[in-house]
Parts: structure tokens; sequence; C-alpha cells
């Protein structure tokens, strides 16, 4: 706040800029300020550890090497930083550095780059300019698509269309139901991440993707900050020294009397998906259709969008329709189907204040939806795509229920007053979504598919990283994820 104050014309951006600050996590966070028209990634931690999870297909048009004097902090001008640094760089691209250190000027002129050394600023009686311009690779103009296509309107069809949108494309958005009508229109989502041990915290999936949901979803109305409270029976001792390793504000950690513990996350949500996606479907670059796609076939340069009545001409396609990839692109990851139940219901008493901003997990989970309702669940049955509503499952989230929090349950009016929604989850083989090109040979058609239970969590971080790679901007998370999401990953493993 000191540093930015000495610049009050730049006030307002400022406080975005620290209102989206992120927590101290090692690893790269994207911040988005659509207003403005300004991405801004922070990787956080050792230089050494930061640049080799960087990826752009995009070269960095410019570098300011603001490390200090290399006397004063040698590290930054050790050999891999530069081959990352160049590596990161092409035809054109320019350094700019209040340093004319030896070892910066031997650095980049081994590359090739031309020097010149202009009067510095201030006291500085030189400073280092430089270009790459003999012996760098060339830039490509990014082929930038100005419409897109995205087949399936849950979560993960709902934030790619966003996501473009926000970038100034078109959306043509298709699902043969209304939106939602999946496994993504609950009543409510509850963003409840399980964290790793921190010094996971630059590849941990889960936590990366937790992060930037925060970020997004509170610019929507449909957001509700909560506290969690989970409740934990096994391996104490680690969730304890987990949890003492994150800064205070985040999370609590305490042990109850009867072999259990509570970690308390004082920064998670809920969602409103309805809520969430009026204002999706609502943006002027979203266009909506209730149609079923029963085909995809390539033609060239482009594909044909075959319904029951047209074939839809499209160049940029993007499969977001959980299971039914299956169908419509067999040569696809098998992605297994996972029955869930939610229940809700009215309380006999309302909700005192603090009890409607908290959130229990225990195995199952408890929101209160309202003052007057709470919602919980869900029941999780592999192998089972059945979708009908059942008092077998009802049942089960009760008992779990009851068992952990019966001051809630005891609330609960009678069992043929409930209402709920069963619905089938897509899951890949190892447990992470699908997000990426399909197959190299088929360039421009793309997939995010295979959320499984955690697709409000991970549908943000994995619409912007598509959108990146699509647009061929710097990537919004650590190659290492990046690869761990590839379409194709099963290829080599013999599970597709």
């Amino acid at each position: 706040k000191r540093a930015l104050s000495v610049w009050t014309e730049l006030n307002p951006m400022a406080q975005q800029l620290i209102e989206a600050y992120p927590l101290p996590f090692a690893g790269g966070h994207r911040l988005v300020f659509p207003q403005e028209r300004i991405s801004l990634d922070l990787w956080l931690g050792d230089a050494a550890d930061c640049f080799p999870m960087m990826h752009s297909e995009q070269p960095v048009n410019a570098w300011f090497l603001d490390g200090f004097a290399p006397a004063c902090n040698p590290e930054l001008w050790e050999e891999q930083i530069f081959n990352h640094i160049m590596r990161l760089s092409a035809q054109g691209t320019t350094f700019a550095s209040f340093s004319v250190a030896g070892v910066l000027k031997r650095a980049l002129k081994s590359y090739g780059v031309s020097i010149t050394r202009p009067k510095g600023f201030g006291h500085k009686r030189e400073m280092l300019k430089a270009i790459w311009q003999d012996n760098a690779p060339p830039t490509l103009e990014p082929k930038t698509p100005e419409v897109l296509h995205i087949i399936g309107s849950g979560i993960a069809g709902l934030t790619c269309a966003w996501t473009a949108a926000q970038r100034g494309i078109t959306v043509h958005l298709y699902d043969q139901s209304a939106p939602l009508s999946g496994a993504s229109g609950n009543p409510l989502a509850f963003l409840n991440p399980k964290l790793p041990p921190i010094e996971q915290a630059p590849i941990h999936l889960m936590l990366v993707c937790w992060q930037y949901a925060m970020r997004f979803y509170q610019n929507f109305d449909a957001f509700k900050p909560i506290k969690i409270e989970q409740t934990h029976e096994k391996d104490l001792a680690q969730i304890a020294q987990i949890a003492h390793t994150y800064p205070n504000q985040l999370v609590s950690y305490q042990e109850l009397d009867n072999q259990k513990g509570k970690l308390c996350l004082h920064q998670g949500a809920a969602l409103s998906p309805h809520a969430f996606a009026k204002v999706v479907l609502e943006h002027p670059l979203v266009h909506f259709h209730q149609t079923k796609i029963e085909k995809i076939e390539p033609v060239k340069d482009a594909y044909q969008l075959i319904t029951q009545h047209e074939c839809i001409s499209a160049k940029h396609v993007i499969c977001c329709n959980a299971r039914e990839l299956n169908s419509l692109l067999p040569n696809t990851p098998l992605l297994k189907p996972i029955r869930g139940q939610v229940s809700w219901a009215k309380v006999t008493q309302k909700f005192h204040e603090s009890t409607q901003h908290t959130g229990f997990s225990y195995g199952g989970y408890a929101v209160p939806l309202n003052e007057n309702e709470l919602i919980f669940g869900a029941s999780f049955l592999p192998k089972d795509d059945s979708s009908e509503l059942t008092e077998k499952d009802h049942e089960h989230n009760f008992t779990l229920l009851d068992q952990y929090l019966p001051q809630l349950s005891q609330q609960l009016v009678a069992k043929s007053d409930w209402q709920g929604r069963a619905s089938v989850r897509a899951q890949s083989a190892d447990y992470f979504p699908l997000v990426g090109l399909v197959n190299k040979d088929l360039p421009h058609l793309y997939c995010f598919a295979g959320l499984g239970s955690k697709g409000f969590l991970f549908a943000p971080l994995c619409s912007e990283l598509l959108m990146s790679i699509i647009y061929q901007q710097p990537l919004p998370m650590p190659q290492e994820l990046v690869q761990k999401l590839r379409p194709q990953r099963f290829r080599k493993k013999g599970l597709v």
C-alpha cells in the first residue's frame, strides 16, 4: 500500500490490486481485472522454482530485469534463470534494467541480444536497454478466433462462455436441455477444498483452483462467503500439522473430545448455480441454443455441428457435455458415472445468523440454503447412472448428518416434506478433469469434461486455462498441472 500510494493517479487500479492480492502461497496466481482488460500473473516463490513452471505459446514482449545488483542478489542472475528468460522470449523481445553489471551483459550477449547503455534514471549514470533480433526464434502472429461454439451448459460450459465473452468473443452455447439440467443444477454449490501440505501448494490442483474460484465468483451476486467447519476422524496429527502451516486468517484447528478434529476454513464459499447461470446467459455476447448436437464432422479448416434439423459451421469448438462427450467423440477418454443425490428441507427453528454463514463438511456436507432451509448430502454411487430420486439416498444423507451434526438433523421437518435432486457426475479414471485439445490431429476441437464432484471449484481456472491455450496466452497454472489435465494423457497408459 505504501509503495502504490506514491502514484495517486493509479489509486483506483491500485485498490483493485490490493483487494485481489492472493494469499502468500508459492506458485502462480492469475488476477483478472475485466473492466480494465488486464490480466496479471503473480508468481510467488524462488525464481529458480517458479520459472520452470511458466509456459506460453506466445513470447514475452518486454522484460524489466529488476533483480537488484548481482552482488546483492546473485541467485537471480544465475545461468538457469537466464535460460528460462530466453526460453520465454523470441525475436523482438526487449529487455531493460537499472543494472549494467557485467554478468547481465554477458548473459544477454551470449544469446545474440543487442545491448545499449543510455543515460539512467535519477542519479544512475547508465541503464541497460536491449532487444533480441539475431539468432532469435521467430514470433508467430496468434490466430485468435472471434467466435466460439460450446456444447454443454453445465458449470464447465457456463464458465467457458463467460471467460470467452469477457475477452470480447462471441459465444454460441448449445444444450439439448435447459442450462444446468445435469449435475451442476443443484440449488447450491459448496466450495470446500481439501487442503494439502502447504509445500504442495504450487502444483496441487484443488488448492490452485480454489484460490482462483474465490476471486472469480465474488464478482457475482450468486456468491456467498462462508466459513467451513471440516470434521476429521483420521490422521488428526497430520491435519493439525497442515493447519498450523497455513496463515491464521485462513485456517484454524481444534481437537474435539470424541477423537475427532475440526479444521475451520475461514474463507470458504457457497454459490447459487442458477443465479450465476442467469448472469452468464444475459451477457450480450453469449447466445444459448436449446438443441442437441448429434455429431461433429471435420471439414476443411472447420467442423460441422450436426443437429436433427441443421448443420452449423464452426471453426473453434469446445465440448463441455460431461458423459455425453464419449458419445459425441468416441475416441475420448472414458468418463465413468457417479450418482449423487442431495436433500433439502425446512427447519423447525430459524438458523442463527452465524449458522447461516457456516458450512459443514464431515464425509458429507450441510449448508443453510437460507434462514429456514438446510441442504445436505450427498450420496456417492460409482457406476450408477440413475437420476431418479430415492428414499434410500434421503435416508443415507440423513444418517450421515445425524451422526455428525445431530443439532441440525433434529431440527428438520418430517421426511414427507423433504425435497431432493439426483444427478450423475462424470469422472475420469485419474479423477482429474479433461482440459485441452481433444486430439493433435483435430485442430481447434477442445474438451472440458470429467469434473466429478468438484466442478464448481475446478471450472473457473480450468476455463481460464482453456482460453489461454486457445488464444496462445501465458498459461495460468504450472506446466506440470497442465500436463495432468491433457485429454491425451491416457494414451500411454492404455486407459482410453
